[in-house]
């Protein structure tokens, strides 16, 4: 069978964020260099907006709205692959608006699953930028000398705004879930449950 229009859409953009994130990392480590647990802050920071239109993909459609957000407003941050987060980002607003609107879902748990996750990811940046220190790298080749600096945060922020980054996917998924989706679930596993006679 063959996917529908909105499906399709929603599957390239999630595609794409994702291709980007990928590349965005690997830049990250290749040009800046930061620490492991640096870079594994940074990258989860960023994959935020993949990680949500995952979950908007799998059946919580309102999720494409922070996914799209997080990425227009972030990419003007990024010196590194800069406009890698700018294209994935119009595409969830593309899937966004072609998605049907979810049934079942209270429109304040709507509004909070998008305004948390978007919430948390500002704090997570916020905690790993800021406080953070200039570290510079030396490196000679002959008789050329070539020094790399790039701004590095300390392991507990690095630490903390990986935990942040994290509570703004699952906050975002627990959120979004319908409560038609949440019935289902359970009707499922009633059917499952088999029925004791006396």
């Amino acid at each position: 069978m063959s996917m529908r229009a909105p499906e399709r859409s929603a599957g390239a953009a999630v595609g794409v964020g994702s291709v980007a994130t990928a590349v965005i990392a690997v830049l990250l480590l290749v040009v800046d260099r930061p620490g492991k647990v640096e870079l594994l802050a940074y990258v989860a920071i960023l994959a935020v907006p993949a990680a949500l239109a995952v979950g908007a993909f799998a059946g919580k459609p309102a999720l494409f709205a922070p996914a799209a957000m997080l990425s227009i407003a972030l990419s003007p941050m990024l010196f590194t692959g800069m406009p890698l987060l700018l294209i994935p980002g119009l595409l969830y607003v593309w899937a966004y608006v072609s998605s049907p609107r979810p049934k079942g879902l209270p429109t304040a748990r709507g509004v909070a699953a998008v305004v948390a996750p978007i919430v948390l990811t500002i704090v997570a940046l916020r905690v790993v930028v800021h406080g953070a220190s200039e570290r510079c790298v030396t490196t000679t080749v002959g008789n050329i000398t070539q020094t790399d600096c790039a701004t590095v945060p300390t392991v507990g922020r690095a630490v903390l705004g990986f935990g942040l980054a994290c509570a703004a996917v699952v906050t975002g998924w627990v959120l979004a879930r319908s409560s038609a989706h949440v019935r289902k679930n359970q009707g499922d596993e009633g059917e499952r449950t088999p029925t004791r006679t006396g």
